[in-house]
């Protein structure tokens, strides 16, 4: 899950915050934390959710709503670390400014979720074998090639695990194939190995074993997600016209994203089942972009709803982060009423989101290093695009 860049100050939106694109995101956290509650607290009240399609483990269709709402977090990352990357790539690559990106990465990303590693383990810690599960998960190597632990500690970081390795794998691959030959074909190159080999992967997985343990939530058959918005962003650059029917993208990608999310609950499949596991997610994922493509026209807004939406963007990484821990340790209270319950989880993991955002994620990335690059035609000096930039407050 991607998340802000530096200042959410007006002079920051004027220069270029995307209102669409702060919209995307709180939208995509909305989505996420409809989906637990909408599993747990039913489950809490004695009316546990059914499961569509066994073989898949999706519970019905708030589950359905936080696979796609993952979906749109890794697309809308990859969109915007991608056009990032694309600048280093045909700017200046160099194992300098691959450091410099990196590092920008690690800071937006590592230090909320390393807190909250630590923490969790202190006040939550998971039912067995605490070390193994902290240097695991300290590597980001809980599900890099296999499932999450079967305690489901922490469950969310599975998401985490996928983006930090994205980072590290697509960059290095992507640059260091720039400094060997400039041009558009280390791009390319690199967007082909993370789009189709995790596709291959996955279609060689045997039905049989579960499909969201073992395969939607390990690292290495997800990179694929990400990769998708690393192509927009490509194509954004490339066929600047796609980018002219917003309208037209937003009606289409929509309809694709929830034909899918109807496909998981309801169980109700138009392709053969083998098909739908494999590809499934690449179509919503494909959906998204092209909602991308019009919520990135959608530039500026203004008043109390607009004011709203920045905000939740600004702290959706806290809210992704601390939120299922909060809401599964809440659910040892229920004696107190489910009403008290639920309210008070809601409240705890938005207080420590906004502390994470205004104590900890803001002052770091005040601290990040710039990547700098010469000033070329239509670009700042900071490497930066010019007005009219695609970012937000969470990037």
């Amino acid at each position: 899950m991607i998340v802000p860049q530096s200042s959410t100050s007006p002079n920051t939106a004027r220069l270029g915050r995307v209102f669409g694109l702060d919209f995307v995101r709180a939208t995509a956290i909305v989505l996420v934390l409809a989906a637990h509650y909408g599993v747990l607290v039913p489950a809490w009240l004695g009316y546990p959710p059914k499961i569509p399609l066994p073989g898949l483990d999706v519970q019905g269709p708030a589950a359905a709503l936080g696979v796609v709402g993952v979906e749109l977090f890794f697309v809308l990352s990859g969109f915007l670390i991608g056009r990032l990357l694309l600048d280093v790539v045909r700017l200046a690559p160099s194992f300098t400014n691959l450091r410099i990106f990196l590092v920008r990465r690690w800071m937006r990303t590592v230090p909320l979720y390393g807190a909250w590693l630590c923490i969790s383990l202190i006040l939550f810690p998971p039912p067995d074998h605490p070390l193994r599960h902290f240097v695991s998960y300290l590597t980001f190597s809980q599900n890099l090639a296999w499932a999450m632990p079967a305690s489901g500690w922490f469950g969310v970081s599975w998401s985490l695990t996928a983006e930090e390795w994205f980072y590290l794998l697509f960059s290095t691959c992507a640059v260091g194939l720039a400094m060997i030959r400039k041009g558009g074909a280390a791009m390319l190159i690199s967007l082909a190995l993370v789009c189709i080999v995790p596709a291959v992967l996955r279609w060689n997985i045997p039905d049989t074993v579960s499909w969201d343990e073992t395969v939607r939530k390990i690292t290495i058959l997800k990179l694929d997600a990400i990769g998708y918005g690393v192509t927009l962003a490509c194509l954004r650059n490339a066929c600047p016209r796609l980018f002219a029917y917003p309208r037209f993208c937003v009606t289409i990608g929509a309809a694709l994203a929830v034909m899918v999310w109807a496909c998981f609950s309801t169980g109700t499949l138009i392709v053969p089942y083998h098909v739908f596991r494999t590809f499934s997610l690449s179509v919503a994922d494909i959906g998204f972009a092209l909602c991308i493509i019009g919520a990135s026209s959608w530039v500026q807004s203004d008043g109390w709803f607009a004011r709203v939406i920045r905000k939740i963007s600004d702290i959706s990484f806290g809210l992704y982060v601390v939120h299922l821990t909060i809401l599964v340790a809440a659910g040892q209270w229920l004696t107190y009423g489910i009403i008290p319950v639920v309210t008070g989880a809601i409240t705890v993991t938005v207080a420590l989101a906004l502390l994470s955002w205004h104590c900890l994620e803001s002052p770091i990335l005040r601290l990040r290093p710039r990547q700098t690059f010469a000033t070329v035609a239509g670009y700042r000096a900071d490497g930066n695009l010019a007005l009219g930039s695609l970012t937000t407050a969470a990037d």
